[in-house]
Order: structure tokens, then C-alpha cells, then sequence
């Protein structure tokens, strides 16, 4: 009835994780940066970091977008995606024309 789907984004916080779903497609994207400065007496340092992650994924299946959950903990990401119930075809019905 859904799919689970569990990705490892270390150093990564909640807010700077995207997730759009689209039908049967997934795009999980997060970006970090971080500045880092040390002022010593004959020197200044300073570190700049920038971390990028980017995954698409097609699901064999379509999913109800609107449902979507996703919740991160520890730098682990879960995300679960409901199938799309298949509609029921029914069977045409004879009308007699009186």
C-alpha cells in the first residue's frame, strides 16, 4: 500500500532537505554550507564549506503525492509514498430504449 524509502544525509538538518514528488518521480535534494574563521595573533584562517546532494527516482508505480510524510533523524531520511489505489473499471451497462 506504500513505499518506504530510507536515504543516510549525514551533517544535513531538516530544513535544508527538499523533497518534490510528481506522480511516479521522487527528487530528494540538501545543501549545507558552512564558514568557519579563527583570528590568531600572526594569522587569520578561514574555511568555507559547501556540501550538495541530489537524487531522482523513479517509482514503478504512481504515488499520492498529497500524502507524502517524510520525517529525519540522525541524519537519516525516511520518506513514505502511498500508492495510488488502481480505479475499478466497470462493466458497461445495457440500457433497452423503450
Amino acid at each position: 500500500d506504500k513505499f518506504v524509502l530510507t536515504a543516510d544525509i549525514p551533517g544535513m538538518e531538516k530544513d535544508e532537505v527538499d523533497i518534490n514528488v510528481l506522480n511516479s518521480d521522487i527528487e530528494i535534494s540538501a545543501e549545507h554550507k558552512e564558514a568557519k574563521e579563527e583570528k590568531e595573533k600572526d594569522f587569520i584562517r578561514k574555511e568555507r564549506s559547501h556540501v550538495r546532494y541530489y537524487r531522482s527516482l523513479t517509482l514503478p508505480e504512481e504515488t499520492v503525492s498529497s500524502k507524502v510524510t517524510a520525517k529525519m533523524i540522525n541524519g537519516i531520511l525516511t520518506i513514505e509514498l502511498p500508492k495510488k489505489n488502481p480505479t475499478k473499471v466497470e462493466e458497461p451497462a445495457q440500457i433497452k430504449v423503450q
